[in-house]
């Protein structure tokens, strides 16, 4: 009988989910609300796919590109023109006009989902289901955003541990109740080296005094 894990999605929970993906010897189908924004993630054997809807949209392929200095804007405008008329991602899009290489795609898109996965450390009050085998079909309907990546899964959960122990050496909660964050030394370093990803545009938010959800509803 397939194995169905439902509840409350705190970082205990979280921890118990990365374990049984990190083993690497089932597919799982993971989908997490908060009741503004959905992401259903489907682990297969050698791959992740993600859809999602509302809620707060992560980096795209085109910031992400743009971000590692491989396009300017006048690249992007011509990429999500090509994009619209062939009606490609803008990955493909950008392939397609010979503006990265096949390998800039695979590693944005890699990064992009890895920012997905890692969003979920700083969700609040959602709820989870974990789903042993593929997702149900309503996962190949049409949503807002989308992105995969065919990577080895229990090495790509490693990877999504070492984030989140390098979020708890930049934060740390607050003595006023527990419930605030404020930056430790290494996270007022990480702030000053202006970095545009997932981790660096929280933590410039973090000023002691907004707690995890405020964060959240603001990054």
């Amino acid at each position: 009988m397939a194995t169905e894990i439902r509840g409350r999605l705190d970082a205990t929970r979280l921890s118990e989910v990365l374990d049984l993906l990190e083993a690497g010897d089932r597919t799982w189908s993971l989908l997490v609300s908060d009741g503004i924004g959905e992401k259903l993630f489907y682990f297969s054997i050698g791959g992740i796919r993600m859809v999602a809807q509302g809620g707060r949209a992560g980096r795209s392929i085109g910031d992400i590109l743009d971000g590692n200095g491989k396009l300017d804007r006048e690249a992007r405008q011509k990429i999500e023109e090509h994009a619209a008329a062939k009606g490609l991602t803008i990955g493909e899009a950008a392939h397609d006009l010979g503006l990265v290489s096949r390998e800039d795609v695979e590693a944005a898109g890699y990064q992009q989902l890895l920012e997905e996965v890692f969003d979920l450390c700083l969700w609040a009050d959602a709820e989870y289901e974990l789903i042993e085998g593929q997702p149900s079909p309503r996962f190949y309907d049409t949503r807002e955003r989308a992105c995969s990546a065919s990577h080895d899964v229990p090495d790509f959960i490693r990877t999504v541990r070492d984030r989140q122990r390098r979020w708890l050496e930049l934060t740390q909660q607050s003595g006023e109740g527990g419930v605030a964050l404020v930056l430790t030394e290494a996270g007022r370093r990480r702030v000053s080296q202006d970095r545009l990803d997932t981790v660096g545009r929280v933590l410039r938010l973090v000023d002691g005094r907004r707690t995890v959800v405020e964060l959240v509803a603001r990054s």
